[in-house]
């Protein structure tokens, strides 16, 4: 859980940061970057994307 305690608010001002900008390629590979990470499991990716995308979970 140390992990996104410390990456999650850097990835959110990342993300923020792109969609101020309009640059949709570094979104995207944002995402990929997430996505290309082998300390995550699947779910643990999907709720960091979901969460910087400022998506609700469905709970």
């Amino acid at each position: 859980m140390q992990y996104f305690d410390y990456w999650l608010p850097i990835f959110k001002k990342m993300y923020f940061k792109y969609k101020l900008l309009g640059d949709i390629k570094a979104i995207i590979e944002l995402e990929d970057e997430i996505w290309k990470n082998w300390n995550l499991s699947r779910e643990e990716k999907r709720k960091i994307l979901k969460q910087i995308r400022g998506e609700k979970d469905e709970c």
